[in-house]
């Protein structure tokens, strides 16, 4: 899906479309912003990384869902908790 310049005629087209937040990049904030208030006022759900990794984690006692935990506290908590600068990807 094109979240570009066609995001009306894609967001009329399709039902229940999710835009992961934190999944893409924009040369802005304003950017972001913009594109972000303009999905939320045509029905699009703003959700997040984690947001998507806690639904897939159906049961987070399973060796899936401690997978999934471990992989969000690296990515994510960790950072936070102990001040370590989080993993570059590599562009």
């Amino acid at each position: 899906m094109l979240l570009i310049d066609h995001q009306q005629g894609t967001i009329k087209l399709a039902q229940n479309i999710d835009y992961v937040v934190d999944a893409g990049g924009s040369p802005t904030q304003v950017t972001d912003a913009a594109a972000i208030l303009r999905m939320d006022k045509h029905g699009v759900t703003i959700t997040s990384t984690n947001q998507v990794m806690g639904e897939l984690a159906a049961d987070w006692a399973s060796k899936e869902g401690n997978a999934i935990q471990r992989i969000m506290y690296e990515e994510s908590l960790k950072p936070m908790v102990e001040g370590t600068p989080r993993k570059k990807t590599a562009a």
